[in-house]
This record gives C-alpha cells, sequence and structure tokens, in this order.
C-alpha cells in the first residue's frame, strides 16, 4: 500500500464499500487490505472515519480535475494494488497522477 498524507480518494459515494471508525490510517490501511473488494481507502483524521472504495466511483469531486487522489488536509489516503503518486499539479490546483 503507498500512503497519502493530506490526499482523499475519488467519490465518496459512489464507490463505497464500508465506513467505520478507526483509531488510526494504519487500522484504516489493514481494514482494507483485508478485504478482497477494496481497492482504496482514505482516513478522516477530525473523525477517525474510515472509508473503504472500490474504485473511484462515477464523478470526480468538485474542484478536481482528474480520477484518483486529491487534496484535504484532513484525510490519509491509500491504494491496495499499484502505486500511484500524487504531486501538486502546475499552477497549484488539484493534484496529477503519476
Amino acid at each position: 500500500m503507498h500512503l497519502q498524507y493530506g490526499a482523499a480518494y475519488g467519490d465518496d459515494s459512489a464507490a463505497l464499500l464500508a465506513t467505520s471508525t478507526q483509531p488510526d490510517e494504519s487500522a484504516c490501511c489493514q481494514a482494507c487490505y483485508v478485504r478482497s473488494t477494496c481497492l482504496y481507502w482514505d482516513w478522516e483524521r477530525s473523525t477517525r472515519t474510515c472509508r473503504l472504495k472500490g474504485d473511484q466511483g462515477r464523478s470526480i469531486p468538485a474542484g478536481q480535475l482528474i480520477p484518483g487522489f486529491w487534496r484535504n488536509s484532513d484525510r490519509v489516503a491509500g491504494g491496495k494494488r499499484g502505486e500511484c503518486v500524487a504531486k501538486p499539479a502546475s499552477g497549484g490546483g488539484p493534484l496529477d497522477e503519476t
């Protein structure tokens, strides 16, 4: 798994497999790892909400130009398959996937 601090992943509704309260990002990561249908996850620091996701979802969140990881300083996100590295897009906008 690859972690992105300060990022969320995908659509919070369409691709959502499960939501739970977890003590930290490691526990959220583990919850995704043991679920065969989970491909991505994100954990919200302020609420300790863990979201397990099966894919990007049908829509792209507001302010995001590309599917995938997007900036959110209150979240930590990760992907189970492959590695996705997020970097600031030119102009300081949403994140680019490489």
